[in-house]
């Protein structure tokens, strides 16, 4: 029977379980000292030991100067803070001089100044 131009049987199906025990038998077949090296091979080498605790080191270094430049940040906002603090604190006590100026010119000129204004 030919649907579209091509044979229809059961030659696919054939050939697709044969590449399926073909890649089986691939697999299982390996030599014996293929099974014996997987098993008493060591889970983890010393080269990757090594590369492992270069990496920690550098991660510990990383989060070290990390933490420095960020306390020294806050050293920096601390400071910036406290001077805005103080730059406001003497802002006030201008203005607290500004009023009385005002308030003692008011008293003794009291046309030249508006009331609402203080």
């Amino acid at each position: 029977m030919v649907l579209m131009g091509f044979p229809v049987s059961g030659t696919m199906t054939k050939i697709r379980e044969s590449k399926l025990t073909d890649r089986r038998n691939r697999f299982w077949d390996k030599p014996a000292d293929w099974k014996s090296r997987l098993k008493n091979r060591p889970a983890v080498t010393m080269k990757q030991v090594r590369l492992q605790e270069e990496v920690n080191m550098a991660l510990k270094k990383i989060k070290a100067e990390w933490k420095q430049e960020t306390n020294d940040l806050h050293d920096r906002f601390d400071n910036h803070n406290m001077k805005i603090e103080c730059h406001d604190k003497y802002l006030v006590q201008v203005l607290e001089r500004n009023m009385d100026v005002r308030a003692a010119v008011r008293v003794q000129h009291p046309t030249t100044l508006n009331d609402s204004v203080v």
